[in-house]
């Protein structure tokens, strides 16, 4: 007896040994796209020893986590390699194969020396666009010729050991680890970590050098296919039939969904996006992380109705004001992801943690959390938003943020708008942001703002991207003698679209509301712009009816009130509450932005109506307050759609499609306890670390926002904002603000919302 009891007691011990070991993290790596500097070793002594003292920043910090495997998606060599590989000749000759492996021998295998030095052996890489030469690709080019040399390169350097044997050999269940038969079997590869499987995409086709399969690029496109894309599929679903891998990354240099943040970036995307097979087939097998560069920021992002996070970071080392890199620590049932970023004190650098993101699978469903600047962005949402309260800085309160998204007013005046403040703007002034336009290419989009002109105005209210090739890449929104106009390029070949406004002109110095809706995808055309005038709708007139939207927003800001680089007529007037939605928003929406503000006392901005917008998309059962007014999803409600409708009790209903389907607001009869929704149990600060330290308890499920205000009820940075399920939590958010300072002492307001939750709490800062 005594014997059994020994064994029971024994078997217990091991399940809660086992237990415990299985929230032990396992191992950690790190990722770090667009590495940006390989191509240093073959240039001078001065600049080599720049480049050594710029890794060694990253690497030391890096090296705290003992990482097991550094990834990079692309990029580890900047935009000089391509013409260090291929200027010996202008034709494809043998000195342009010997060149190409010279340089290569030299810059990798620095690059590899490097990483070494600190640590770091195993090298996960994929190949970015300068991998094979830098964008563009012309047909039959010297560069188009070489790409199966640049391969060769890399695979020589990051797939094979210097005997010439495979570095990762070993099948994923029955699959061949590479594409073996392909263009792609030495640089796409799959590599199984414990219980992390990673698989490295080459992601840039070549069907033949002499073969255009884009306007733009030419011979290369950023697309997966045919016996590339059926191995991709195999090694997924091998995957899925082994219960010892518990997570998916994907990796690739293109990032897939947009829109994504981007500075000092050309802003190539994966060709047809998020309708791609891989996306879809990602989605389809449960791929947990897709890790993308090229864009020198860092966006993450999810599509409603799944659980696959993209995941777009890294920036070019040396060459920007700060770094970037994602440390994951990798445990049994979750990973949990750190942003890393780059600070300066004195010109002597160091690294903070400014935001996180967990992937917690122990339960019968996925949760994922996101904090800070890794917080997820809606990619139908609210991307820009200015109130112009601000007469120094046009802060931004769309999902993209302050750091780069913030307009810098030149030039421009406040004076008294619709909501508020409103910028004056006398033909020479501007707002400008410092990162890069944030929609691109056909994608859809829509603007939203509150106008006031004079009798004889012309000018632009906002413009963005630049020319290039034969692609009309500018859309600049104007007012001309009182009717609007969208413009796709710039010059003399003037292609615009103008309003079918008939004798309706809002160069009347009133207020109006307009707007822009490009439906985008296959309806980019100049024939499909739509546009908004005091919430009614006004098709298209164009001489060129197929004129092509396709905006190149690489290397060119947001600009409001004058076209980027000044091509066309600045804007003479007052501009109020701009926004810029990643969608295409309804006629109903576009009605209820104008109706909601001119006909009620609710005067709702577009970031209120952008929170009302995502609970009709979502269909959730959540509840969104505004203003101390609770709104909920509603179906089969009657009226008219984009019309708010009074129905007693200062309740009111607001449709927003042609089927019934809108938003309400709950009655006063209805009763919220909140406090046992979400009970907060400490708002304080951590001078150590320099952030915000929230700890709360959830006992639903329910998407969380929590803001800090100043006591003048303006609301100065998000600190939260995801979609968590019951439980207890803790949030350390970096307290610095976007121009690199610690927010001044004093007091402050913290509000967190939610389902049926709107709680505040003083915060005292003394640092």
């Amino acid at each position: 007896m005594k014997q059994q009891i020994n064994i029971k007691i024994l078997l217990l011990l091991f399940v809660l040994i086992c237990a415990l070991q299985s929230k032990e993290k396992l191992f950690s790596f790190v990722s770090s796209p667009d590495w940006h500097i390989g191509e240093a070793y073959i240039k001078s002594a001065e600049v080599i020893e720049k480049a050594n003292r710029i890794q060694d920043s990253v690497l030391m910090d890096m090296k705290k986590y003992s990482p097991q495997f550094i990834m990079i998606a692309g990029d580890l060599i900047d935009g000089d390699f391509k013409g260090h590989w291929y200027h010996v000749s202008n034709t494809y000759n043998s000195k342009v194969i010997n060149q190409i492996h010279k340089d290569a021998d030299i810059c990798y295998g620095g690059l590899k020396k490097k990483f070494s030095e600190h640590g770091i052996t195993t090298i996960i890489a994929a190949v970015g666009d300068h991998e094979v030469g830098d964008n563009d690709w012309g047909v039959n080019s010297v560069k188009s010729h070489a790409v199966k040399d640049y391969r060769a390169a890399f695979q020589k350097h990051f797939l094979q050991t210097p005997q010439g044997t495979w570095l990762y050999p070993d099948n994923i269940g029955s699959v061949a680890p590479r594409p073996t038969g392909t263009l792609y079997e030495g640089t796409s590869y799959a590599v199984k970590f414990q219980n992390l499987l990673v698989i490295s995409i080459d992601q840039y086709r070549q069907d033949s050098p002499t073969k255009k399969l884009n306007n733009r690029t030419g011979t290369i496109i950023p697309d997966v296919e045919g016996k590339h894309l059926e191995w991709f599929e195999n090694i997924l679903k091998a995957a899925r039939s082994d219960p010892s891998i518990k997570f998916m990354i994907v990796q690739g240099h293109a990032p897939i969904i947009g829109p994504v943040r981007k500075k000092s970036s050309s802003g190539m995307l994966f060709e047809k996006k998020e309708q791609s097979s891989l996306w879809q087939l990602m989605k389809a097998y449960n791929v947990d992380l897709y890790f993308a560069g090229e864009v020198h920021t860092h966006t993450a992002s999810k599509e409603a109705n799944s659980n696959l996070v993209q995941l777009v970071h890294g920036a070019m080392a040396g060459n920007e004001n700060s770094y970037n890199y994602i440390v994951t620590d990798v445990f049994d049932n979750k990973l949990e992801l750190t942003l890393r970023i780059e600070k300066f004190d004195q010109s002597k650098p160091y690294f903070v943690n400014a935001g996180t993101l967990t992937i917690d699978k122990s339960g019968a469903q996925p949760s994922i959390t996101a904090t800070g600047e890794l917080s997820l962005v809606d990619p139908k949402g609210l991307i820009i938003h200015y109130d112009f309260e601000s007469a120094q800085i046009a802060i931004n309160y769309g999902y993209f943020g302050q750091k780069f998204y913030n307009g810098t007013p030149v030039g421009v005046t406040q004076t008294t708008g619709v909501l508020g403040k409103a910028y004056s703007f006398n033909g020479n002034a501007k707002t400008t942001t410092f990162g890069e336009h944030p929609i691109g290419e056909a994608e859809p989009r829509t603007i939203s703002t509150w106008v006031k002109l004079n009798t004889i105005n012309e000018g632009t209210i906002s413009g963005s991207g630049k020319t290039l090739k034969n692609i009309n890449g500018v859309y600049d929104f104007r007012a001309n003698n009182g009717k609007l106009r969208l413009y796709i390029n710039a010059g003399n070949n003037k292609r615009f679209a103008e309003a079918n406004q008939n004798t309706i002109k809002i160069n009347d110095n009133v207020w109006h509301h307009v707007g822009l809706v490009l439906p985008g995808k296959s309806k980019n055309k100049l024939s499909q712009v739509l546009f908004y005038i005091d919430g009614k709708e006004y098709s298209a007139s164009t001489s060129n009816p197929n004129a092509a939207i396709y905006t190149h927003a690489g290397m060119a800001p947001y600009v409001i009130g004058k076209a980027f680089k000044s091509n066309g007529p600045g804007f003479v007037g007052h501009i109020d509450d701009y926004g810029l939605w990643s969608s295409a928003l309804n006629p109903a929406m576009m009605s209820a932005l104008y109706h909601v503000v001119s006909e009620t006392s609710l005067k709702y901005n577009v970031h209120d109506m952008d929170q009302l917008f995502a609970l009709y998309r979502n269909r959730s059962n959540c509840v969104v307050t505004i203003d101390q007014r609770d709104w909920q999803f509603k179906q089969g409600l009657t009226g008219s759609p984009g019309r708010l409708i009074s129905y007693g009790n200062n309740g009111y209903h607001l449709i927003l499609d042609n089927s019934g389907n809108g938003l309400a607001t709950v009655t006063s009869s209805t009763t919220i306890d909140q406090f046992n929704k979400c009970h907060i149990s400490q708002v304080s600060t951590n001078s150590k670390h320099n952030s915000i330290v929230i700890k709360f308890s959830l006992n639903q499920v329910t998407h969380i926002t929590c803001d800090l205000f100043n006591l003048q009820g303006r609301k100065l940075m998000p600190l939260i904002q995801n979609r968590l399920k019951s439980g207890v939590y803790t949030f350390n958010i970096n307290a610095i603000q976007t121009n690199g300072t610690l927010i001044p002492n004093g007091m402050y307001i913290v509000i967190l919302k939610g389902d049926a939750i709107n709680l505040s709490f003083p915060l005292p800062i003394s640092w």
